[in-house]
């Protein structure tokens, strides 16, 4: 038999789309529910494991199994703990339609990293996106499953695609910054002064048209230059946000 010494693990947490209210002592999930598949065949969770279930209320509730059917499980609420995991900088991205590998990537570091909110952009040399409810879903699952292994607990918002130029329009009293190979300015840190939010324009694999970066300046977004070597679109849009979190938020 072996007997690992020193080694805690971590509880698995779930995210569940349900009201909690004050007074209640037990949840109830059916079978129906992607969760039931989730907690008995993928975490393999029997009666007495704990799990902490969220429902973007920023609490963490840390639950009990009690009970196991075939048409629903049950789970004890122990105890409720407001969680502290989210930045208080507010970041959005825009990430202008990438690969499909490559955009879900995005998707996955940007929630890790603490993004409040994404926005699909279609720009010039964006990738042609099918939107439909079942991709968007897909996204979506990508953006939850974020949360649950990086410990958040508000859900970010993730808006329906929109074209560069609507964007840089409904957007035009915010801090837009957008990096891009062309730029000559480095980031500079003043642009954050007294400001809690700011807006993250990253390019797809070809970056941004010059006729995009030219309606950016127009706009007075501030177009940077993340240094000599080009980055990849993932690698770019995910170093900006490591930069805001440790100037701005809680790196």
């Amino acid at each position: 038999r072996k007997i690992l010494l020193g080694i805690k693990m971590r509880l698995s947490r779930v995210y569940l789309q349900q009201e909690i209210i004050n007074s209640q002592t037990k949840l109830t999930i059916s079978k129906d529910a992607e969760q039931y598949n989730y907690i008995t065949k993928v975490l393999r969770l029997k009666n007495n494991h704990q799990v902490i279930i969220f429902n973007n209320s920023g609490y963490d509730f840390l639950c009990e199994l009690i009970n196991i059917t075939n048409k629903f499980l049950e789970l004890n609420i122990i105890e409720k703990n407001k969680n502290h995991s989210e930045s208080n900088f507010k970041i959005h991205l825009a990430q202008a339609i990438s690969k499909p590998s490559h955009f879900e990537l995005t998707l996955q570091k940007s929630v890790e990293l603490g993004v409040t909110e994404i926005t699909p952009v279609i720009s010039d040399y964006s990738e042609t996106l099918k939107y439909s409810d079942k991709k968007a879903d897909r996204f979506k699952k990508i953006i939850i499953s974020a949360c649950e292994q990086s410990n958040r607990s508000i859900i970010p918002n993730f808006n329906n695609p929109v074209t560069f130029n609507d964007f840089i329009n409904n957007n035009s009293q915010s801090v837009i910054i957008m990096p891009t190979p062309r730029a000559t300015k480095k980031f500079d840190v003043n642009l954050l002064n007294n400001i809690d939010a700011a807006i993250i324009l990253d390019g797809c694999e070809g970056g941004f048209s010059e006729k995009e970066e030219s309606l950016s300046r127009n706009s007075n977004s501030h177009l940077i230059t993340l240094g000599p070597r080009i980055l990849r679109t993932e690698t770019a849009g995910i170093s900006l946000i490591s930069i805001l979190q440790f100037l701005k938020g809680d790196l």
